[in-house]
């Protein structure tokens, strides 16, 4: 029963443990404000409804090597980035389009096609079928030195510089390997996603010369949460949305992989012991312990051995003759039993 206990003991911690580390996570990524898209409802275009949630924690980094010295250069997307330009579910696409700093980052979603259904008079918008995927990411900085924050001992040359991504990093699971369901959202807060930007355009402003061998650019999440189709909209008034049902980027962590085997472990180790006491004893006689419990098996098997029903006194196994001797008024007569 004790070691019962430690296996229930065990599981306590780790879930806690669990709860505690997962806690902290969505507290700091909670903090993020959301970005809400809405859009006239295709069925009743008098209403608006949020089409498209995102909560990014995202850089874009710069790095400039012109033989002689290499520099590399940052900026967070704001929190209060400007979302104009931006649609729902158009021709089986959305779009989060980010204004800040001159800086401006297209993000497209692309679901799988679905045929509409001809006895609906209407265009397949909500299907609720095949999977997303974050297909194209572009970032367009009109000038490098005006966008991004000065480093002291930094010059960068005054650029026009164009990136764009078409597929996502391994570590992002399912994000990389296919996509994700159009009635989930997707969640990464657990690994940092750096996607490397192809630069498609790299124009020195004063030169007009193209410089693509002097930059790179990488977009890195720490955090991305996204949901840009069927979005359902809050129960109360005024409540925030949520994302529904999110697949994560890695969705087995050591934790889990913690807590299924633990209790396994201590169960395996809880019949070793059991089989141990019941063939040395406790505490345990590796000496002798296997030969008493041999003898008293023996002498267990002695006490369980069947009588003969034979009436021959030699017969009857470990047992002795006894006389008894009856006499009767009449005759005096001695039988044996």
């Amino acid at each position: 029963m004790a070691n019962i206990h430690w296996i229930v003991a065990a599981a306590v911690i780790l879930s806690l443990e669990c709860v505690r580390t997962s806690g902290n996570v969505a507290a700091t990524h909670g903090t993020l404000p959301f970005f809400k898209i809405t859009n006239r409802d295709f069925l009743n275009t008098q209403v608006s409804r949020i089409c498209l949630l995102a909560r990014l924690n995202a850089t874009i980094s710069l790095t400039y090597s012109d033989g002689a010295a290499t520099h590399t250069v940052h900026i967070a997307v704001p929190q209060n980035a400007v979302t104009s330009g931006s649609f729902c579910d158009f021709d089986f696409q959305s779009l989060l389009k980010l204004n800040f700093n001159g800086v401006t980052l297209w993000m497209y979603f692309t679901r799988s096609r679905a045929k509409a259904v001809p006895a609906q008079n209407q265009y397949c918008l909500r299907c609720d079928v095949g999977n997303w995927n974050i297909s194209n990411m572009t970032v367009e900085i009109p000038n490098v030195t005006s966008s991004f924050h000065a480093v002291p001992g930094v010059h960068l040359p005054a650029t026009e510089i164009v990136g764009e991504a078409t597929s996502m990093p391994a570590n992002s699971g399912p994000m990389y390997r296919g996509g994700v369901s159009v009635q989930r959202s997707y969640k990464c807060e657990t690994a940092v996603l750096d996607v490397p930007l192809h630069l498609t355009k790299s124009r020195d402003l004063l030169t007009n010369a193209s410089t693509p061998t002097l930059w790179s650019s990488t977009f890195r999440f720490y955090s991305i949460e996204a949901e840009p189709f069927l979005v359902t909209e809050p129960l109360h008034i005024g409540a925030e949305p949520t994302f529904k049902d999110p697949l994560l980027c890695s969705e087995v962590t050591v934790f889990h992989v913690l807590v299924i085997t633990l209790p396994i472990f201590y169960f395996v180790i809880f019949v070793v012991i059991c089989r141990m006491r019941e063939k040395y004893g406790c505490p345990p006689d590796f000496k002798n312990g296997a030969q008493k419990k041999e003898r008293l098996v023996n002498d267990d098997d002695m006490t369980k051995q069947p009588f003969s029903s034979s009436s021959q006194p030699s017969q009857i196994q470990g047992r002795k003759n006894i006389l008894i001797t009856v006499t009767d008024p009449d005759s005096t007569q001695a039988s044996a039993v």
